[in-house]
């Protein structure tokens, strides 16, 4: 996030904002005098305009809301509201009202007003307001006066509701009204029951702050994951600290450690250290370090051995840091720092010894941040007053340097490093740096809920990397299935268990306890959503709804993450049938089951899916096609074309087509409709399917990011049938394609360019044939000069694939494509015949192979194919044509003699074999030719014989100089012998 433009125009202090669109973004700003400003905003240009200034006379104003079709805003302050027109400021209505605290817009008719005592009063409009924009001279006629008796006339009261309201109120897809209220009560309302009914009911009421804490004894006070063991570490009010596997947090080891609440801990057990403690701080004054490997019994109670107990600490401890590792300074990778209200930070070294390096004391104020210098070894202190102390970390010194405000003690302050990569703000990154993440989540000063983050491309990973990697490359299935759950080895393995439909179905449990050796977690657990922001959204342990009920994108990620991880066991136990048969089970269920067994199912998000449609983990790539596919085979297709519909409603939104402009919606819009036409053509209209094709060129052409463009190559190819009709230039995609193909750089794109080629070779071969190639594959002069001989010997190579994988499609092109092939072999072109010799010998063995009606003779390089009637024979030496014949039906089969002297031609139309033989005794010389010498009739066929039955129907064989033909209407070979 940057900031675009910075204003400093408003003359008292701003209390809220707003925003709506018209030609152009405009913000809307409050001020506690009544001002309000109308700025327009260029993000391009990087600035704010101010457009207009209106003042509402309306003293200690508050909020600010506009209505979401754009003609009216509301103004709410504390003893009076105002509704106004937006297009001249006109006042449409007001009313006194005392103790007014918020007031919002719920759809353009209805809008609510909140006060302090919790009370919501919603009014809605008795008459539609003729206000059009940008017309305002209307608002005038609906003018009225501020009497609060005129109000009723105009706007009719139609809900009310009750509530310990404390200030947040959120609307939520025009539908839901959030209520947050004291003590951490949170009420959700569905909006038109509020307009509906005088008397309706809350769809959620419950508390956030303490549905997490109804089984506890003791109120928890702070948490953390040990992310190497998966280990729930939990502290309590009363200074006890429970440590517990998951995800089935069974028998916990539970202990007396602090005399009063738990504030902080902190888990050092990295890579680069050859410890495992658990540091533990409490509002004592102790710090206490804790060796996890070692568990001893005190009093009959098991715990981890106290290994050194401070208490440098005046007053409560209320953070943990540990150093940051580097490598060009060393001396600080087995340090941590703890942080008290007593002003004081105290410096700790890690060893078979801790001690305490250095207390950095006598700070002015409560400390705010913590930073430093490791370049220069200092230690940054942020007070809340402002100041920032400097303090030199050296072991020699450990002195106060100086003590500065102002803006040089910002500046200083924003050039140094955080403190610890094990800072609240710092958690989000590693999230995609971990395959499993722990942290917290503050919901009130007393209370937190710990959240464990699974990445499920590390997940994957990780598992590959421990059960693959090993000297002999086989699996160590004893790794990935333990004999119980405490001795699993693989963290990631464990984590599976919290993805798993536990519960939905019996027969599923069974198999999965039985085959994978897992358990449902315990202590269940409660599923949400990370945003990009570090925003999460978590359902509720008492919710009505489930994690396959509530949400689209929630239902996609968890069917996904445990699909793609059900694929990748899949792969790793190839040898146990047993297991592939569980982890096929669990994607059949998650694919084709679940939602028959789930009430109330919310089917995944095809936006969220498409997103991983092209992907580095080919797990989740396979997986999200998967769900896709099987969400498509569910729907019918008027749900399929009223999806299409919606989605097409954001190409419409933006035009444009430079991809500069394109906006992320639009760019996942186009890959749900280009999946939907590739994978369901008829869930597309013409003009939908012509507005996608436009898009997918635009993907294919320019330079966009790797993942999108694979993705449109792959749609392009796949739904080439539903495209290729607004496609006005195909050889320009076709030659687009080869040029990726050629670059190979990713390969990935470059496989998928080929993919993709074939396919469209397949549909238009002539055009294929023709474009690849340019000058080269067609009979166009001058073509030597358009494209090199490497690029050529790939266009061979890429020829020779299509043969290999769609061999009936290119009958009609076979003429073309043998004159291509001796035009790559001509010797008069420098270095062309030497670059194409390979690719082409191997084409014309495949040719051979596939076509009865193309042969070929290795002693006289002689290559013969038929064209209709005709029989064009070519010198691959001299790379010409050499003769041309006439059979007078369409030539179905050739062969060359042993000897190359002869040549025999079928067709099965006119049901005759004509022998071919040179009039002299060599090949090549000049004024030879050709001749027909024999004419043999056979049994006319009693079949139709398309192209791809001729491909296995016939053959034509010789040995000495007799020639046999194969003909599998007929049972065994003809023979026929020929005279010299």
């Amino acid at each position: 996030m940057r900031v675009i433009a910075h204003v400093d125009a408003h003359d008292s202090w701003t209390t809220d904002l707003d925003s709506f669109v018209i030609d152009k973004e405009v913000i809307t700003t409050l001020t506690n005098t009544g001002d309000v400003y109308f700025w327009t905003v260029d993000v391009y240009g990087k600035s704010i305009l101010l457009q207009h200034m209106f003042s509402t006379g309306i003293n200690n104003a508050i909020s600010i809301s506009v209505c979401l079709d754009g003609r009216t805003f509301l103004v709410v302050g504390k003893n009076k509201w105002a509704l106004y027109s937006l297009m001249g400021c006109k006042l449409i209505v007001e009313s006194k009202s005392n103790g007014c605290i918020n007031g919002y817009f719920i759809d353009p008719d209805v809008f609510q007003i909140w006060n302090k005592n919790g009370n919501v009063k919603i009014y809605q409009t008795s008459m539609k307001l003729n206000i059009t924009i940008p017309i305002v001279e209307a608002v005038s006629d609906i003018l009225i006066d501020s009497s609060i008796e005129k109000l009723e006339d105009y706007y009719l009261l139609i809900g009310e509701y009750n509530s310990n309201f404390t200030g947040n109120t959120v609307i939520s897809n025009d539908s839901y009204l959030a209520v947050v209220g004291n003590n951490g009560s949170l009420s959700v309302l569905e909006t038109e029951s509020i307009i509906g009914n005088e008397e309706y009911e809350p769809a959620v009421v419950c508390s956030y702050k303490e549905a997490w804490n109804e089984n506890d004894n003791y109120q928890v006070t702070v948490s953390t994951v040990i992310e190497s063991s998966f280990k729930l570490v939990r502290g309590f009010e009363s200074g006890h600290i429970s440590i517990s596997n998951l995800p089935t947090m069974i028998d916990p080891i539970q202990w007396k450690a602090h005399k009063s609440d738990v504030t902080c801990l902190l888990v050092l057990n990295e890579e680069y250290q050859d410890y495992n403690y658990l540091v533990t701080a409490s509002t004592d004054f102790y710090v206490k370090i804790w060796n996890l490997d070692i568990v001893i019994e005190v009093d009959g109670i098991e715990q981890p051995e106290l290994v050194k107990r401070f208490a440098y600490h005046s007053g409560p401890v209320r953070d943990l840091f540990a150093s940051v590792p580097t490598s060009n300074r060393y001396i600080w990778n087995d340090r941590f720092f703890s942080v008290g209200e007593d002003a004081a930070i105290i410096l700790y070294h890690i060893s078979e010894e801790p001690y305490v390096v250095h207390v950095f004391g006598a700070h002015p104020a409560p400390i705010e941040t913590v930073k430093w210098n490791l370049d220069q070894d200092y230690l940054i202190v942020k007070c809340i007053d402002g100041g920032v102390s400097i303090w030199e970390m050296s072991e020699a010194t450990g002195e106060l340097q100086q003590c500065i405000y102002g803006k040089l003690a910002n500046d200083i302050l924003s050039n140094a490093n955080e403190l610890s990569k094990y800072k609240k703000q710092n958690k989000y990154e590693q999230i995609f740096e971990r395959h499993i993440t722990g942290f917290n989540l503050e919901t009130s000063k007393n209370s937190s809920i710990q959240t464990i983050v699974l990445n499920i491309r590390y997940i994957s990973n990780n598992l590959y990397n421990n059960f693959v990697h090993s000297s002999t490359g086989d699996v160590d299935m004893d790794m990935i299935l333990p004999i119980s759950l405490e001795n699993t080895k693989i963290n990631s393995f464990k984590a599976f268990s919290l993805l798993l439909p536990w519960g939905l179905d019996e027969e599923l449990d069974h198999i999965i306890a039985t085959k994978l050796y897992l358990n449902p977690p315990n202590p269940e657990v409660s599923f949400g959503l990370l945003g990009s922001k570090g925003r999460v959204s978590i359902i509720l342990p008492n919710a009505k709804s489930g994690r396959w009920n509530t949400s689209p994108n929630l239902t996609a990620l968890h069917i996904l993450s445990t699909t793609s991880v059900s694929q990748t066991l899949i792969q790793l136990c190839e040898n146990r049938l047993e297991l592939i048969n569980a982890c096929n089970r669990i994607v059949s269920y998650m694919c084709a089951i679940i939602h028959e067994q789930v009430d109330n199912y919310v089917d995944p998000s095809l936006n969220f899916l498409s997103r991983y449609w092209y992907d580095s983990i080919d797990d989740i790539m396979h997986s999200a096609r998967i769900i896709f596919q099987s969400v498509l085979d569910r729907l019918s297709i008027d749900e399929r074309r009223e999806i299409a519909h919606k989605w097409s409603t954001l190409l419409k939104d933006n035009c444009d087509s430079n991809l500069s402009s394109r906006n992320k919606t639009k760019t996942l819009a186009v890959l749900v409709l280009g999946i939907l036409g590739s994978e369901k053509p008829d869930s597309l209209t013409d003009e939908l399917a012509g507005q996608v094709t436009m898009e997918m060129l635009t993907l294919l052409f320019s330079e966009t990011s790797v993942k999108l463009r694979t993705a449109a190559v792959e749609i392009l190819g796949k739904g080439f049938q539903t495209w290729s009709n607004n496609i006005v230039d195909i050889s320009q995609v076709i030659e687009k394609l080869f040029h990726l193909y050629l670059m190979n750089d990713p390969p990935n794109l470059a496989e998928t360019a080929l993919h993709a080629l074939m396919i469209i070779g397949a549909k238009e071969p002539d055009q294929f044939l023709r474009s690849i190639g340019k000058g080269y594959l067609s009979n166009s002069k001058g073509g030597p000069q358009e494209v090199t001989p490497k690029i050529l010997a790939y266009a061979l190579k890429t020829i020779d694939s299509l043969v290999k994988k769609h061999t009936g499609e290119l009958f009609g092109s076979l003429p073309l494509l043998v004159g291509a092939v001796v035009r790559s072999l001509d010797p008069n072109v420098p270095g062309l015949r030497e670059a194409c010799l390979q690719p082409a010998t191997n084409l014309v063995h495949d040719l051979v192979r596939f076509y009865p009606m193309v042969a070929f003779h290795q002693q006289t390089q002689r290559l013969a194919v038929g064209n209709n009637n005709l029989v064009h024979i070519y010198d691959v030496i001299s790379a010409t044509r050499w003769h041309t014949l006439d059979h007078d039906e369409v030539v179905d089969c050739l062969a060359f003699s042993d000897s190359g002297k002869m040549l025999a031609s079928y067709s099965i139309a006119h049901s005759t074999v004509k022998l071919w033989k040179n009039s002299s005794s060599f090949w090549g010389l000049i004024g030879t030719k050709l001749s027909c010498t024999k004419t043999i009739n056979l049994n006319p066929c009693p079949i139709t014989v398309t192209p791809m039955v001729l491909l296995e129907s016939v053959r034509l064989t010789w040995k000495n100089d007799n020639f046999e033909i194969f003909r599998a209407w007929e049972e065994g070979d003809d023979v026929y012998y020929v005279l010299n």
